[in-house]
This record gives structure tokens, sequence and C-alpha cells, in this order.
């Protein structure tokens, strides 16, 4: 099926980077160059043909959504990234690790949902306390990405400096708390780990591997951040989360269905999103807000969404962001 790869492949060094899937090249083509740019190697024939049905049938869903977008129906724009050969069953699976099931009543609960002060917009990532975007591959590890990108923040706002921390030593040891590695877990067990454990190790101190593993290797000499508390947000008051990220840094959970696998740019809204509490699957970070839309920091790597985040519709409580939002203090 595919018998022009190697031409196609020298062909498509010479693109820009930005492979141009709206073009008119079939479909086949389209998977190979998808490959190429996404380093994809298929390890059988069934499973590229596999592979080719699945991205097709994604590729027409993205094409349509942005035909209507394109005429005012849709506020944001779907895409081809590395996840377009999966089919959502496979990519929640593999991606989705926010454990709704463990969820429990935090000591100190944020409800000052006072706005009439707060800043128009916030944009934490202009203040120097927010990492570059981070990857963690095929590995329902959102959790500890969404503990550590708050807890970074907030140790660089109390201590102005910031460190890169470890999601596999969050992995590895908190499975006392309550999480589970790969297979899901929740931030406030995250954060429940790192205040007993006495920190958190630098992320180059204990290094990302996407897989669970039971042995910890913490070490306290090479810890990067530690932690006081941790704080919940009223569940479902979106006016106390904008007052809390009007601050710092918070964790979030929120409902992922089919289309945000996609998700290119723009500001993701939907019709309807479930948005409670036990429909929550993957956990992220709100690091900021417009006048119309929260901002997203996700873990799927920067070639995902706006170069790692997303632009969320505001003031609907969508798919849940102020369901199970939490912070860490210092």
């Amino acid at each position: 099926m595919f018998h022009s790869i190697v031409l196609l492949a020298c062909l498509a060094l010479t693109f820009a980077s930005e492979v141009d899937y709206k073009s008119d090249e079939n479909n086949e083509t389209k998977l190979i160059l998808f490959q190429i740019n996404h380093n994809k190697n298929y390890a059988h024939p069934k499973e590229e043909a596999y592979r080719f049905q699945v991205f097709s049938s994604n590729l027409k869903k993205i094409t349509e959504h942005n035909k209507r977008h394109s005429n005012g129906l849709e506020t944001y724009d779907m895409g081809v990234n590395a996840y377009t050969d999966l089919t959502f069953a496979e990519f929640s699976k593999a991606f989705l690790g926010y454990n709704a099931t463990l969820q429990q009543p935090a000591p100190l609960i944020h409800n000052r949902n006072s706005t009439d002060d707060l800043p128009e917009t916030v944009d934490w990532r202009e203040k120097g306390i927010i990492n570059a975007i981070k990857n963690q591959g095929q590995c329902g590890s959102c959790w500890a990405f969404s503990t550590t990108a708050s807890v970074e923040s907030a140790w660089a706002q109390a201590k102005g400096k910031l460190v890169s921390l470890s999601e596999q030593n969050l992995m590895d040891c908190s499975y006392a708390e309550g999480n589970n590695g790969c297979s899901g877990g929740l931030p406030d067990k995250a954060f429940n780990y790192i205040i007993k454990n006495g920190g958190v190790d630098t992320e180059d101190s204990y290094n990302y591997t996407a897989a669970s593993s039971k042995t910890c290797k913490f070490s306290s000499s090479n810890v990067g951040a530690k932690i006081s508390k941790f704080v919940d947000i009223e569940s479902g008051d979106e006016a106390a989360l904008k007052n809390a990220v009007a601050q710092r840094v918070v964790s979030v959970a929120i409902h992922v269905g089919e289309t945000f696998q996609n998700y290119k740019s723009g500001i993701f809204d939907l019709s309807f999103c479930p948005s409670w509490s036990f429909y929550l699957n993957h956990a992220v970070a709100v690091v900021g807000y417009g006048t119309d839309h929260w901002l997203l920091r996700n873990s799927w790597g920067s070639s995902w969404g706006e170069n790692g985040y997303a632009r969320f519709a505001i003031n609907k409580n969508l798919c849940g962001i102020a369901s199970a939002a939490s912070y860490p203090l210092v």
C-alpha cells in the first residue's frame, strides 16, 4: 500500500515542519507524511493498514469540524497531531489518568469567590514561574504532571527559583497515598505524599520513564521543592477558581471527550460536556485566564494544541474544570 515511502520521505524532509494535511494528497500519502513528522513506525503491515483506517477516520472528523469552524459554527480548530492515528478508546487508555474514585475532601477549602478586584487577564507564563511543556507519553500519569506544574510554580513564587520536578518520583513513591503510577492518581494524593515525604526530587535527579515502578528511588539530597499544605477549591465554584488563579497556578481535572484529542487552536467549547466529579478523567493545570477563557497547561507535548496549551471556555464550568481544583502552599 505504501510502496513510495522512501521517495516521499525524501520529499517530506524538504517540507516545512508543519505538514499540510488540508492538501489534495490522498490519505495514504498523508499517513506517510504523518509517520515521518511524528516519528511513527508500525511493526507489521496489518498494523499499518489498521492505523491507516483510524487515521483516515480521524482526518475526516477533523476536516468536517474545521468546515463548521470556517462557517462560524465552532469556536476552535482541530488538527492532526501525534495522536491522530489512535482511536479515542486507545487514546483514553494511554493518556487519561485522573482517577475520580480516589477523591476525598481536603482539610482546607478555598471558597473566596470575589472577582471584583481581580486583573482582567492573567498569564503566569509571563512571570517566569512556568517550565516548558512536558510530555507524559503513553502513560496515565497526567495527575503527576498536574501536580508538578502547580508545585513548581508555587516554589518559584515563594523562593524565586524555578525548578523542574520529578513526576517519576511521585509515580514510584506515592502508592501508599492511593496513586497508581501509569494507571492513574490524583494531584491531592500527590500533594499529601510531598508533605509527608518532606519534598519531591528534581527532574534531573529522578528522570521520567513513562512506566510504572514500585521501586522508590527518592533521595532527600535531591529535593527540589517542598510544600506545607494544599487547598481544595469549592467544587463547581468557577468564581473561586478565578480568585485562586489570579494568585497562583492551580491543578484541575476535566472531562476529556473525543474532540479534545485533536484540538489545535481557539477557545475549546462544547454545547454539553459533563461537569460532575465522577466524569473527570484528565488532570491539567490552569496557568491563567482571559476575558472569555481559561489557559490550560497540558502534558501531551508541545505539538498538541497551542504549543502544548489550550484555551478553555470560561464561566460555565465546562467539562468540570472547577469541580476538583486544588493548589499547594509552600
